[in-house]
């Protein structure tokens, strides 16, 4: 995949291209600051090896951000859902990004999609990580993470354990600079079974 909104498919032995689909035009302008252009994909994609299906966030010249899900085999894709419907009010695409990797659930059902800031944090945010429903009915879930500037934004994206189905993301850059260790943290509309635990590493101190 590429900044482009570009997909590639490779051959593992010899490096031919199997495949290649562009899905649309990337934003390329219009952000209050960030070090990545264009903004197409830039979140590694997800994989269901059952379906073979890879799901992908897209960011599109209309400053949209959809899941695209493509077939593993040519290419084919189909619109998952558009994000944008559902981001809380607060979300500003202007100052914030999709990054980190995407994630699926065990049962296939869906897909984890992680937003944070944009290099330079030149705005008031906050984290959140969309459960986007694979076949693109229903309302999709969404976790706030609760203080400002606490981006989900590594590459590695959220991790969910296959045995529980639990969700597990890190945050950085948050305004809070003393939490408790461990503790429950607000969640909303999540599914029913998925639970999130907040484990927080106090700043050094010198």
């Amino acid at each position: 995949m590429t900044l482009n909104n570009t997909v590639y498919a490779f051959n593992q032995i010899d490096g031919a291209v199997i495949w290649q689909r562009n899905l649309g035009a990337p934003t390329t302008s219009g952000w209050t600051c960030g070090n990545v252009s264009p903004q197409g994909i830039l979140g590694t994609p997800v994989i269901d090896p059952v379906a073979q299906v890879i799901y992908v966030a897209a960011f599109f010249s209309d400053n949209s951000y959809h899941v695209m899900g493509l077939n593993a085999n040519d290419g084919n894709a189909t619109l998952v859902l558009n994000t944008t419907l559902v981001m809380p009010a607060s979300f500003n695409w202007m100052i914030q990004q999709e990054r980190g990797a995407l994630a699926l659930s065990p049962d296939r059902k869906t897909i984890y999609v992680p937003f944070g800031g944009r290099a330079g944090d030149c705005g008031t945010y906050h984290g959140y990580v969309v459960g986007v429903p694979a076949n693109g009915l229903g309302t999709p879930s969404v976790y706030t993470v609760s203080d400002t500037g606490s981006g989900i934004w590594s590459a590695g994206g959220p991790v969910v354990d296959d045995a529980t189905g639990n969700v597990f993301a890190a945050t950085g850059n948050g305004s809070a600079r003393w939490l408790s260790r461990t503790g429950s943290c607000p969640r909303t509309g999540w599914p029913a079974g998925v639970k999130t635990t907040r484990i927080s590493v106090p700043p050094a101190r010198s």
